[in-house]
């Protein structure tokens, strides 16, 4: 392929040329070759095409130094090359020159004489034209011919519109070259390392750090020499998936990789796409960032250690605290038991109340067990109508002792979802039993209803109780927290443990004076897959 694809040389230059008409068209594929371009090989194609267009002896492409006010020589055809260093028009020692540089005019000289003195051929017509970006002068585009044949008028509109094609394409080249530097900068200045791809070139451009990761000698490498490298350095061939990107343009993210050896870390690499024009490539390119995670997970693993030994150490003030209690009641009462064991009274007294602590004592252990080592929950697809009426059966002489109204609203059809019935009961008892203690002696009211959505069931349990203050709502699920007289504060934990055990979801929202409504979500029960009935055959006659 061709530094630049000519798709549109300058047509008709027998009949002149628009102002408007382009020289050459560059395809969006053809950026990658065009960018790669030094000014030199820019003006050689340049002056290939004006070959095309003119008959001459020499032609010369000259950039304005204006520092030195002289025109200096980048490329030619048919001038006789100088070894003595680069060549160069001083405007100061040609009048002609400097009417193009300083008044941006396009020139034309043509002579009557055909020979020197010494009979060598003498130049007989000369053209030069300036070179514009953003209005000022920058080079010139110079022609010269000793045939019989002078330049004319339109020779001159010719050359000229291929001067502003030519500025066109010295813009883009600049800008071009910007953008590398800009974008040079940028990568350089990202810690993570990044790789850009091309996939038109099979090369690929690395920064500092990613150069370092994957012992690279080049800031640009081949990309086989690029792959080769990350499955020495990765635990991950990311070759497949650059095939993907490339066939279908779509970004990847949240690809985990693990380095190897001494580059032993954690990293999520994001590769994102660079769409192509070309309809035969869905991507020219891609763009990897690979983000080092080691340091992050280190810590995220420290933090979830420390909040466990937290949790931990609150457990064991809770045990110790609620075991205390029934101990200290029960060593009380066995040091007055050889004092009093002749009053049959205090037996009985004593009795009942060691039997209850340790009633008390053998249900702390059990939720504890529960909360540390709880039951796997068996899933089976059940109706939350039959749970809920259990409860209502179970929890029936509490609500007649305080008078409370239960009030239960369930949709006509089965609530279907997947549970372990006997413990999604226990949850269910455990929050009514807290809104029996929630409402009010006289006229307390709950209600029980359930809502059936596309992807979940959502069961609600609200009282007209108390509510909850604002700072006990986090501390709700906490084990040990209970604002319940002769509570444990366990059960609403073991509550919570469960409904996770069940993917589900447990919510609180309440006002103080207002009551409490928790919900308990549930994920709808995937519908068994049909099966496609066998196609009936015909039987042959």
């Amino acid at each position: 392929m061709t530094p630049l694809d000519v798709t549109e040389v300058i047509q008709g230059m027998s009949d002149g040329i628009s102002p408007g008409r382009r020289m050459v068209d560059m395809r969006r594929a053809d950026i990658t070759p065009f960018r790669e371009m030094t000014q030199s090989q820019l003006f050689t194609l340049i002056l290939r095409l004006v070959r095309m267009t003119f008959h001459f002896d020499t032609c010369a492409a000259f950039f304005y130094d204006e520092k030195n006010r002289r025109l200096v020589l980048v490329e030619s055809l048919g001038m006789p090359t100088e070894d003595s260093g680069p060549a160069f028009i001083s405007l100061d020692e040609d009048p002609a020159i400097q009417q193009v540089v300083s008044e941006s005019k396009a020139i034309m000289l043509n002579t009557p004489e055909t020979a020197g003195a010494t009979g060598a051929p003498r130049i007989r017509s000369f053209m030069a034209v300036p070179i514009i970006l953003s209005d000022q002068v920058v080079g010139t585009l110079n022609m010269s011919s000793v045939s019989d044949q002078p330049f004319q008028d339109v020779d001159l509109q010719r050359l000229s519109v291929i001067a502003s094609q030519a500025a066109v394409l010295v813009q883009s080249l600049r800008t071009f070259s910007e953008l590398e530097v800009a974008e040079r900068e940028i990568l350089e200045t990202v810690p993570l390392p990044l790789v850009r791809l091309d996939f038109h070139s099979e090369s690929c451009v690395v920064n500092a750090a990613a150069k370092v990761f994957f012992n690279l000698t080049a800031e640009k490498v081949g990309m086989e020499e690029f792959l080769r490298q990350t499955r020495a350095y990765l635990d991950l061939d990311i070759s497949k998936i650059l095939s993907e990107v490339r066939r279908t343009a779509q970004d990847r993210g949240g690809i985990e990789v693990k380095g190897k050896g001494e580059r032993e870390a954690i990293m999520n690499l994001t590769i994102s796409a660079i769409a192509s024009a070309d309809p035969a490539a869905a991507a020219s390119g891609a763009v990897l960032v690979f983000e080092d995670l080691t340091e992050i997970l280190h810590a995220r693993e420290m933090a979830e250690r420390n909040e466990r030994l937290a949790a931990l150490g609150q457990l064991a003030a809770g045990v110790a605290h609620e075991i205390k209690n029934p101990l200290t009641s029960i060593k009380g009462f066995t040091q007055l038991l050889r004092k009093k064991k002749g009053d049959a009274n205090f037996l009985d007294k004593y009795v009942a109340l060691v039997s209850g602590e340790v009633d008390r004592l053998d249900r702390i252990v059990e939720q504890l067990l529960q909360l540390s080592r709880p039951k796997s929950a068996k899933l089976r697809k059940g109706d939350l109508r039959e749970v809920v009426e259990r409860v209502g059966t179970l929890v029936g002489p509490e609500l007649g002792k305080k008078s409370v109204d239960l009030r239960v609203s369930m949709p006509p059809a089965p609530v279907e979802v997947m549970m372990d019935a006997p413990q999604i009961e226990q949850v269910i008892l455990n929050i009514v039993l807290n809104a029996i203690e929630s409402v009010p002696l006289r006229n307390g009211i709950i209600r029980i209803t359930a809502e059936v959505h596309p992807n979940s069931v959502v069961l609600s349990i609200q009282d007209n109780g108390r509510g909850i203050k604002p700072e006990h709502l986090e501390k709700l699920f906490d084990p040990f927290f209970t604002t319940r007289r002769g509570g444990t504060g366990l059960g609403l934990s073991v509550s919570h443990r469960i409904v996770n055990d069940h993917n589900g979801r447990i919510f609180v929202t309440s006002e103080p004076g207002q009551g409490a409504r928790f919900a308990v979500e549930f994920p709808a029960p995937h519908p068994p897959p049909q099966r496609t009935p066998p196609s009936s055959r015909k039987s042959r006659s």
